[in-house]
């Protein structure tokens, strides 16, 4: 089995219209926790694609996207988005991406497109690390800006497992790391007044 990334998204600066359309893509079906990438590529792009399972008269050219399609929507061979949630006030909210491999760098690049055509200067922010811990990072995507860093400090993964403090250090590190690209993209924003 592939290894498992874990992306854990923040969405700033949103508004109503903003924490609707989320709403639409992350919502999962009705008995289900997560909503998968083909969900996710139709809910998006207006896609029609499916599962074979889901369809009886299922077509591979009609109904699965291209090796092409995948990468440029999604990224890695398989995604799921899970726990979606947006603050009261709609401003802030959050949601986890299980992916295979690597951080859904499509995906969220698209999700960026699509929030920051409602409201500008709304973006994507947050953190990733593998199952194995080889590699953590950070990362935003916003308007006409995206950035994305592995934690610089490699950690033996096999010490992670076995010191809770090393590993809250690595999580403190990688959330400075978060902060920082932050920081630079708000240096950017002035910079361009």
């Amino acid at each position: 089995m592939a290894n498992e990334m874990t992306s854990f998204v923040q969405i700033k600066n949103s508004n109503k219209d903003v924490a609707k359309k989320l709403k639409e893509i992350f919502t999962p079906k009705e008995g289900e926790y997560d909503v998968n990438a083909i969900q996710l590529m139709n809910r998006m792009h207006g896609t029609n694609y499916s599962y074979k399972a889901e369809k009886e008269d299922w077509d591979e050219e009609l109904d699965w996207p291209s090796i092409n399609e995948w990468d440029d929507m999604i990224g890695p061979k398989w995604v799921y988005v899970e726990e979606f949630y947006m603050e009261d006030d709609n401003e802030l909210g959050s949601f986890n991406i299980r992916s295979a491999y690597s951080v859904p760098q499509s995906l969220l690049e698209g999700l960026s497109k699509i929030i920051t055509e409602i409201k500008e200067d709304c973006y994507l922010i947050g953190t990733y690390e593998d199952e194995g811990y080889d590699p953590v990072g950070a990362f935003l995507y916003a308007k006409d800006w995206d950035d994305i860093e592995d934690l610089d400090h490699a950690y033996d993964p096999q010490d992670l497992w076995e010191d809770d403090e090393l590993r809250d250090q690595m999580w403190d590190e990688n959330s400075q790391l978060e902060k920082d690209i932050e920081s630079a993209y708000k240096e950017y924003l002035k910079e361009k007044e």
